[in-house]
């Protein structure tokens, strides 16, 4: 099993352009992520009520 991963021509032209169209992807699954451990581990995880 492999994934492909195919970024238009302009993404190719420089590095900066391909590293932060990866960024702004890896961001949000990053925080959904991050967002559902919490949920999933809630004693791990402090609470604030005001």
């Amino acid at each position: 099993m492999s994934i492909t991963i195919r970024f238009s021509d302009y993404a190719l032209e420089t590095n900066e352009t391909l590293i932060q169209r990866i960024q702004f992807v890896y961001s949000p699954l990053n925080e959904l992520f991050r967002s559902l451990h919490v949920l999933l581990n809630p004693r791990h995880h402090g609470t604030n009520i005001d």
